[in-house]
This record gives structure tokens, C-alpha cells and sequence, in this order.
């Protein structure tokens, strides 16, 4: 049966009903020990839309044999050296693990994590015993506010145009309103709403961080339930559209380009412009060209 609870909660923070259950499915997914598909959640949006609090609730109803939360530094250029000890230790964190998050990274080192997501064995060394190779099983979601998608943006290269998706979190608190209990949240949005205003998602003060880290088993029911059932619902367009943002298209590079720069130097009796009248007369034969070679 389904929580009255937190179906509310997650309405409030992805009110579009087919986004949701899809989010849940993907969520749901990595429960699989030996999933076929690791992939890239990136959830992103507005301050206080529920990226992180989802992702808490998760790592609660799987626990820390399965869920971590990582230093943001450790998918970063800086770790991409292989033989380095301190990534190889840190490293060893991620080992069996199904959900894998990091909030508000700097920078993705994108050729690190598709290889993480793409099967590749990774180095590490657990606390006093030897380096060993492993390959993940997670889900690594990325979470970040608006203001760090420019920074994040992927080149659509490799598997990671399979494995990438994106969940915009757009229901974030539009007032910094502090409530420190339930009963001041529901007065102050009873105020709001009579004056027309859109109050969003309230910030997560202790009472209702407690309410919805208690829902934590009825969570993980559900995605057992999502998971056995194979209930996996299509992605809706609206979420293509958010993976569109995360690209930065790149030009394909001109193979002749180096070859002419190094090759061909403009005679200096020829016009500089390409759109001068003397050189459009060239073009047009009126105007020998020079007898100068050019190299």
C-alpha cells in the first residue's frame, strides 16, 4: 500500500506525476547487486527543492554498507591518477556499494566517472590489506544548484551518453522562511496562499527532517516492491530536456586545420580581407594574381 506520507513529500518536491515515478524507477533500479546499467543522476535545481533530502532518505533505507556520500574532491581532476595511495584509499569506500552521491562538486573529471559507470576495474586499497581491483554496481547521483551547471556541463562523448540522466528539482523555497516546527510552516503558507503567493518548499528544519527520515522503510519497500516487479516507467520528455542542458556540444575538429596553418602563409601582395574589394576582383579574374609562391 502506498505511504500517504511520502507520496505527499515527493509531490511536493517533483509535482509532475510521470517525472516521479520515473525518478522512483531509476532510484529503484540500483538495487540490483550485479545491475547490468550503473549510471549518472544528476539532480539538480533550485536551493532547498529535496536533491540532497531524497538522498539521505535513500542512504538511510540502504545503510552504509551500501550507501555513501563522497568527498566531492575524490570525482575531480585532482584524483585521476591511478597509482596515487590517497585516491586508492578513498576508493575502497565505494566498494559493494549501490548508491554513491556527491553534493555540489566543483568539477567532474568526466573520463573518471564514465569509466566507473562503464565497467572499467578501479584501483583501491582497503585499511591495512593490499591494492585490489573492483567494479561498481551504483548509482552515482550528483546533486548542485543551478548556478553549477555551466561549470558540470559533459562533452557528449563516450558511454556516458548512455548512462547520463537528469532530474531538475525546480520547487525550491522561493523565501528564505525560517520555521522551526510544523505549526509555524502551515500558518505562514496559510498566509502566503491567502495573499497569492507561491511559497514553494519550506527549508528543512529538524521536526520535518525527522518526519521524512522516518519514512526511510516504507521507502525502501517500495523500490524492493518497483524492483521485483521490473515496474520501470519510460522517461518523460521534459527529463531529455533536462539532459539536453548538462551538454556542452563541442565542433569536430577540422583535420586540415593544423596542416593549412602550417603550410599556407597569405603572400603579402594579397589583401588581408577576405571581403576587400581587390580580393572579390581576384575572385572574379579581374585582377592577375601574384607570381610569388606561396608556401
Amino acid at each position: 500500500a502506498k505511504n500517504a506520507q511520502l507520496e505527499a513529500y515527493e509531490a511536493e518536491i517533483l509535482p509532475d506525476s510521470s517525472v516521479r515515478d520515473w525518478h522512483n524507477g531509476r532510484r529503484a533500479r540500483s538495487l540490483n547487486m550485479d545491475q547490468g546499467d550503473p549510471c549518472i543522476l544528476a539532480s539538480y535545481g533550485r536551493p532547498g527543492g529535496g536533491k540532497n533530502t531524497i538522498c539521505r532518505l535513500m542512504h538511510k533505507a540502504l545503510g552504509d554498507d551500501y550507501s555513501v556520500m563522497i568527498d566531492k574532491q575524490l570525482i575531480g581532476p585532482s584524483n585521476k591518477n591511478d597509482s596515487a595511495e590517497a585516491p586508492k584509499s578513498q576508493r575502497a569506500k565505494l566498494k559493494h556499494k549501490l548508491h554513491v552521491w556527491a553534493d555540489e562538486p566543483d568539477k567532474v573529471d568526466q573520463s573518471l566517472i564514465d569509466g566507473w559507470t562503464g565497467g572499467d576495474d578501479i584501483p583501491a586499497r582497503e585499511m591495512r590489506k593490499n591494492s585490489g581491483l573492483f567494479r561498481t554496481q551504483f548509482m552515482l547521483v550528483l546533486t548542485f544548484n543551478p548556478d553549477r551547471v555551466d561549470p558540470l556541463k559533459f562533452q557528449k562523448v563516450g558511454g556516458i551518453v548512455r548512462r547520463l540522466y537528469a532530474c531538475k528539482f525546480e520547487n525550491g523555497y522561493e523565501y528564505a522562511a525560517m520555521c522551526s516546527n510544523e505549526q509555524q510552516e502551515k500558518k505562514l503558507k496559510r498566509e502566503w496562499e491567502e495573499e497569492g503567493i507561491n511559497c514553494g518548499i519550506f527549508p528543512m528544519y529538524d521536526e520535518k527532517q525527522k518526519k521524512i527520515m522516518s519514512l526511510a522503510p516504507q521507502y525502501m519497500a517500495r523500490m524492493i516492491r518497483m524492483h521485483q516487479k521490473r515496474d520501470w516507467p519510460e522517461e518523460p520528455l521534459v527529463v531529455s530536456g533536462w539532459r539536453d542542458e548538462l551538454w556542452t556540444e563541442k565542433a569536430e575538429p577540422n583535420p586540415l586545420e593544423s596542416f593549412i596553418n602550417k603550410s599556407y602563409q597569405r603572400c603579402p601582395c594579397q589583401p588581408s580581407d577576405p571581403d576587400a574589394a581587390d580580393n572579390l576582383n581576384l575572385i572574379d579574374g579581374n585582377k592577375k594574381p601574384c607570381a610569388h609562391y606561396i608556401k
